[in-house]
């Protein structure tokens, strides 16, 4: 195991508390997971009831609703990339009352668990309007335990999607949705040719200049939790106590002998000696990444110009930490680098912003060799 597989191995270990392009041509992601493979979902020919005739705003408005696909196909521990969803507008028909009916065709990508079944087909349950009136009566009508998660907590109108299970057995949308508020929405499965063997990092890039430089950013579970019995904050002390468990005594340590690991620490520094050369890490504290301070904003700017290697583990925040923290960094030419992403769904909200910066940076490389995220999905 090398030695950056094992500092990811350990962020893994501490975050668990912590609750396009066409389909025709060349894939625009890679996917080898140990614990996911990439299925294509198509839908084909459904209709869709709009205030609108513009087809921009109509594909809007079919996104929006495949944003409860999410709750749905992480009841089968399944989630689909929310950012990659093709939709094609068939047609549009003038109705009465100033409405219109379009008719579409969709096509996404899903991370299906490799352990389980894959069928051929799933019937997607999703609210038959997406205007706030209709959203508010399929909240009202289905936010009742039998139609959520078991874990589901602090329920609310703007996050039911994430916690939506219309196939739970005992749910009645399951069997018998209610035309009025919900759309059974058939999707036909198969294998994507995005799926991957045998791929993995380039390790031994990180090593050409013989040091190893890794932040890892830890995110509260509690943002309001100003104590270390935070379970992020727990992870945090956790990662720090494993690093030395691992390497030994540092060769330098911004933490001093009388310091206490954990909320009066949200910065630390260590540098150790290695078998391949010096690893340098940077331990960050951040109590929410989509409304950060400017002093980590900072920090994380400077650090993201030398790191090899930069994780995050943490609360997704329903997308908004992880789309935060893809626009945040500055990016050197030439530097490789490596990205864990570890939080609730991060296969449906990662976009290419990381991707693009990168890109930018290295104006000589193609969008694939400047694609060098990994996202993992926990649930």
């Amino acid at each position: 195991m090398t030695i950056i597989t094992r500092i990811a191995l350990l962020l893994c270990i501490a975050s668990c508390g912590l609750a396009a392009q066409s389909f025709n041509s060349k894939p625009s992601m890679f996917i080898d997971s140990a614990h996911s493979i990439a299925l294509k979902g198509v839908i084909q020919d459904q209709e869709l009831v709009s205030n609108s005739s513009s087809h921009a705003v109509i594909k809007s408005i079919i996104q929006d609703q495949f944003r409860y696909s999410v709750g749905q196909l992480n009841g089968y521990e399944g989630v689909a990339d929310l950012n990659r969803i093709e939709i094609e507008i068939l047609e549009v028909r003038a109705q009465s009352g100033g409405k219109f009916l379009a008719r579409y065709s969709a096509k996404l990508i899903i991370a299906w668990p490799k352990d389980a079944s894959q069928p051929a087909s799933i019937d997607l349950i999703l609210p038959s309007g997406i205007d706030y009136r209709s959203l508010l009566e399929f909240f009202y009508t289905y936010n009742k335990p039998e139609c959520r998660a078991l874990e589901s907590h602090d329920v609310v109108f703007g996050n039911f999607w994430y916690y939506y299970r219309p196939n739970n057995s005992d749910c009645s949308l399951d069997t018998d949705p209610n035309p009025e508020y919900a759309n059974r929405v058939p999707m036909t499965l198969s294998l994507s040719d995005e799926n991957t063997t045998g791929k993995f990092p380039e390790y031994e890039k990180v090593w050409e200049d013989k040091r190893l430089i890794a932040t890892a950013i830890f995110g509260k579970f509690d943002a309001k939790n100003s104590t270390n019995s935070d379970a992020g904050v727990r992870a945090y002390r956790f990662m720090y106590q494993s690093l030395l468990n691992f390497f030994g005594n540092p060769v330098s340590n911004s933490v001093g002998p009388d310091d206490i690991v954990g909320v009066d620490t949200p910065e630390i520094s260590l540098e150790f000696n290695s078998e391949l050369g010096i690893v340098e890490v940077h331990l960050l504290l951040v109590a929410q990444i989509s409304s950060p301070s400017a002093e980590f904003v900072t920090t994380y700017n400077r650090l993201t110009r030398k790191s090899d290697f930069i994780a995050y583990s943490g609360h997704s925040g329903l997308g908004g930490n992880i789309r935060a923290l893809a626009r945040m960094g500055q990016f050197e030419p030439n530097q490789y680098q490596i990205f864990l992403i570890n939080g609730c769904d991060t296969f449906a909200y990662v976009d290419h912003s990381l991707r693009d910066a990168h890109a930018a940076a290295n104006p000589q490389f193609g969008p694939y060799k400047c694609f060098a995220a990994t996202h993992l999905r926990h649930q």
